[in-house]
């Protein structure tokens, strides 16, 4: 199906729409990851955990959210770096 789905120019711009649509979700998402609110922030985290985007400015802005004063946002933190592994050997 993924072959015929290139092939289709309605497929070809549904790939295209995918594509961009995740982008700019990523750029809410890290945003978010930047808001002031531990309810902002732990959306984005299980949304990031759900949704991989294979990109070391993802994983790198999780990381820098380790926050020792919030335990739920650390235990969240650590549960979606578990799904980033992968990024840590390239």
């Amino acid at each position: 199906m993924g072959d015929w789905l290139r092939q289709c120019p309605l497929g070809n711009r549904t790939l295209a729409f995918e594509n961009y649509f995740l982008e700019r979700y990523k750029m809410y998402l890290l945003g978010e990851l930047q808001y002031p609110s531990d309810m902002y922030q732990l959306y984005a985290i299980k949304r990031l955990r759900q949704i991989i985007y294979h990109e070391r400015a993802v994983l790198e802005a999780l990381e820098a959210l380790k926050n020792p004063n919030s335990k739920e946002i650390q235990l969240q933190v650590d549960a979606t770096l578990q799904r980033y592994a992968f990024l840590y050997d390239s």
